[in-house]
């Protein structure tokens, strides 16, 4: 999908199109199974080269999908909970690596200039904190503070924004940078948008709210194979955070 990107912007540089445009692209090579390239694994990862338990657990885990989403009864013993953390990491930097050739198309002087680029997480990942896998229950800080990296077109200068902010404001900000003005919009207040805008200072005084609904597939596997954690780890509770 990323080369299908790469190719698509390519050619649109190259083209008589200058027609504005809209791409969403979802990554998906930090969700298991964890197979990054064995390069990716040397590096950030040696435990599962080095430590045969380790090597077993992978291969044997990558397996067993269920595993993937159930609380746990009992924490991961150490050298599991490395390898976990462990193939994360080069998973994360796999895709790091891979979207490369997009950035440096989009750093090339054509599309620089006119480009908002958002780099953004839908969620965290749980590998046993709070005893908790995969991204399917609670709003703790693990999946709740997430990535988010902004190029504004033409921007050269970075800078780190310590405030928190809501990903909600992402929509406010793209109809901000793209110059969409109150007269092209129905029933939205214009002011909102800019007040919402992560370009604007003002929004680091606005709470942020996090909400997670009972995942009612999680729910339905619990009730056949592991009932007894549905109320341990008040599966079926709707979670806040501010």
């Amino acid at each position: 999908s990323i080369k299908d990107t790469a190719r698509f912007l390519a050619k649109s540089r190259r083209g008589d199109n200058r027609e504005p445009h809209f791409i969403f692209l979802n990554l998906m090579e930090t969700h298991l199974p964890y197979t990054p390239p064995k390069s990716f694994i040397q590096k950030f990862a040696p435990i599962v080269l080095d430590e045969p338990e380790a090597q077993e657990f992978i291969q044997v885990y990558n397996t067993q999908a269920l595993k993937w989403l159930l609380p746990l009864e009992n924490p991961y013993p150490d050298i599991i909970d490395k390898t976990l953390h462990s193939m994360y990491d080069a998973e994360v930097a796999y895709q790091d690596h891979l979207l490369n050739q997009l950035l440096t198309i989009l750093d090339t002087p054509e599309h620089r200039q006119n480009s908002l680029v958002i780099i953004v997480a839908d969620h965290g990942e749980m590998l046993g904190e709070h005893q908790i896998m995969g991204h399917g229950l609670g709003v703790h800080e693990e999946l709740v503070r997430v990535p988010l990296v902004i190029r504004f077109p033409g921007q050269e200068d970075g800078a780190r924004v310590e405030s928190v902010v809501s990903t909600v404001n992402l929509f406010h900000t793209i109809l901000d940078a793209a110059g969409i003005r109150q007269d092209d919009l129905e029933e939205t207040d214009w002011e909102t948008i800019a007040q919402l805008s992560l370009g604007n200072q003002s929004t680091a005084s606005v709470p942020v709210f996090s909400e997670a609904y009972a995942p009612f597939n999680l729910i339905l596997i619990l009730e056949k194979y592991a009932p007894d954690l549905l109320a341990k780890f008040h599966c079926r509770d709707t979670r806040w955070a501010v």
